[in-house]
């Protein structure tokens, strides 16, 4: 069986780890028919590995390399990666960690046979690249059993619960999207929102990637102090109202009603880190559903009394 793909690799001074990425790029055990690379304006020697790989081993037919003319960062980057590709089934990639080999094959076919799906994420174990232990892999606590579970939409929906680079998406559903692409946001939290709110999101439940932690690593961040903290709360409120209004263009009162009380609850999270009232944590006891974890709530408290 084949499968029309395609790769969207995102670079930008990944000399130390590119070479490696690559190469279980090619070696899937299901031929990539297209991968698009765009290097942000490397000044170390990326762009120069990348295209001697592409010349080493005779791609210049399926793979294509682009050098942006000035850095844009990497969430336009991957957006204009994306907007390259031409093939049904788009995987996201990034620099530096190490696909297995049956990545494209399990995921693409469980793509062609669920069409109702248009973003399938996958599990992943870490490889930790910090004390001298560049090859420790380390497992993560997610349930490894195989199967695929659909995630639902409920209060929790706004939360990303897999990074970017285990992603693959339906090139439609980007062609569907992307006129309310927005390059201040990650690509991966436009994506998973767009796929919750459309009943289209789903996780493999099998670890298709070693996602290389490092310190250059852009994802999972932690908010340092009570500004940060803040400054995530306004991010959110952002997306709520935007989704809010766009539910109820589509006339999906259900899923606008949730969004709504989820907007009730960042707000009150908002007055509570700028009052320090301590009865306005109370009151976010009524909305422990909206909360990424329960610890959260404690959290707002020590930001509260701090």
């Amino acid at each position: 069986m084949t499968f029309d793909t395609s790769v969207a690799i995102c670079t930008y001074n990944g000399e130390k780890y590119i070479r490696e990425q690559l190469e279980t790029i090619k070696k899937q055990s299901k031929f990539v028919d297209e991968v698009i690379i765009c290097d942000d304006c490397s000044t170390d020697n990326t762009y120069n590995i990348i295209n001697e790989y592409i010349s080493e081993n005779n791609l210049q037919n399926t793979w294509n390399l682009h050098k942006n003319v000035t850095n844009i960062g990497y969430k336009k980057n991957f957006h204009n990666a994306i907007d390259l590709c031409t093939k049904k089934y788009i995987f996201l990639c990034d620099q530096d960690d190490l696909w297995e080999t049956d990545k494209i094959a399990q995921m693409s076919s469980y793509m062609e046979i669920n069409p109702e799906v248009n973003l399938l994420a996958s599990n992943y174990t870490i490889l930790d690249s910090g004390n001298n232990s560049e090859y420790r892999v380390q497992n993560t606590n997610f349930v490894n059993d195989g199967y695929v579970k659909k995630v639902l939409f409920d209060e929790k929906w706004a939360y990303i619960k897999r990074i970017g680079c285990t992603y693959c998406i339906r090139k439609q559903f980007y062609d569907n999207i992307k006129q309310y692409w927005n390059d201040e946001y990650p690509h991966d939290a436009i994506l998973w929102r767009f796929a919750n709110i459309h009943n289209s999101l789903a996780i493999l439940q099998s670890p298709m990637l070693k996602y290389r932690r490092h310190s250059n690593n852009v994802s999972g961040k932690k908010q340092k102090n009570l500004s940060e903290r803040l400054s995530v709360i306004e991010y959110y409120i952002e997306f709520f109202l935007f989704f809010k209004k766009y539910t109820y263009e589509i006339g999906d009162i259900q899923k606008s009603d949730i969004i709504n009380r989820g907007l009730n609850f960042l707000y009150l999270r908002e007055k509570l880190l700028k009052n320090h009232s301590i009865l306005l944590w109370l009151k976010l006891f009524f909305y422990q559903k909206h909360y990424s974890s329960y610890l959260s709530w404690f959290a707002d408290l020590y930001y509260c009394v701090k």
